[in-house]
Formats: C-alpha cells, sequence, structure tokens
C-alpha cells in the first residue's frame, strides 16, 4: 500500500470548510467486499429499519410512495403492471448477480 500524502487547501474561500482526505483503498476494500457477499439492498427494507418503533402511519407511507403509479411518470415501463402495485428498488453487488442479471427472489416486503 502506498503512503498517503493528503494535502489541505489553504485558500480563504475553503478554510471555513471541513476537509477530508479519503483513501481509494478504503473506497475499493469496501466495493471488494460488496462484490464477494451475497447481499443485496433494498429500498423499503432499509426505509423501515429507519423508521422509529412508535411513528406510527409510517409504514402506510412508504407503501403508498412506492408502487407503481407514482413512479411509472420516472419509468414509463412501469405503466404495463397493474396500477397501484407494490415497489421496490434493490441493489445487489455479489459476482452471482453479474452472471445472472437478477435478484434470485423477487418478492416485496
Amino acid at each position: 500500500m502506498r503512503s498517503i500524502d493528503p494535502g489541505f487547501s489553504d485558500e480563504s474561500e475553503h478554510m471555513r470548510d471541513i476537509q477530508v482526505v479519503l483513501d481509494e483503498n478504503y473506497i475499493n476494500y469496501y466495493l471488494y467486499d460488496l462484490f464477494h457477499k451475497d447481499k443485496h439492498f433494498s429500498v423499503s427494507e432499509t426505509l423501515f429499519s429507519w423508521m422509529p418503533e412508535e411513528f406510527i402511519g409510517g409504514g402506510t407511507a412508504i407503501r403508498a410512495l412506492l408502487n407503481t403509479s407514482i413512479w411509472s411518470f420516472l419509468f414509463p415501463e412501469l405503466k404495463k403492471y397493474k396500477s397501484g402495485s407494490k415497489l421496490d428498488f434493490r441493489c445487489g453487488f455479489n459476482k452471482d448477480y453479474l452472471i445472472t442479471g437478477q435478484l434470485d427472489h423477487a418478492d416485496i416486503s
């Protein structure tokens, strides 16, 4: 691993900002780790996990926003599905996903 020689800006317009040096090896490590794990990420599952336990009606609001009638204006190909069908955005990084081109299951929580 090569040594890091961080350089911060001394210009007055940047002095009030927070300056961060991020080594690209960390980014490469996390991408490599994502590629070799059998894990996918779901927008709806992430939103549900962030929601507080006592938050009433939050699940209904998330389900109301993640449906085909809302997102079909951005993705016209969704119009072929029944209006109001559940929708979720998922992202997978593992090598099996790259080979098959799809997730193994399409269940929406």
